[in-house]
């Protein structure tokens, strides 16, 4: 799953804080995907349960909020 945070506004260096250690979730770097088309963006594996992701989109949704 590809995900756009631009409207985050962060670097890609906090982008990355920001998923690991606010949210606690590790996502692939959008950088790798395209060093200038891919910056501000994530890609998620969704390839789990439902509850996992689930909970990975809810703790993304607790870090933003407490921003």
């Amino acid at each position: 799953l590809w995900l756009d945070f631009r409207f985050l506004g962060l670097t890609r260096a906090e982008l990355i804080k920001f998923f690991r250690e606010d949210a606690k979730v590790y996502l692939n770097d959008g950088y790798t995907f395209g060093n200038v088309e891919g910056e501000g963006f994530v890609r998620m594996n969704i390839g789990c349960p439902r509850s996992v992701v689930e909970k990975a989109f809810a703790q993304i949704r607790e870090a933003i909020l407490r921003r």
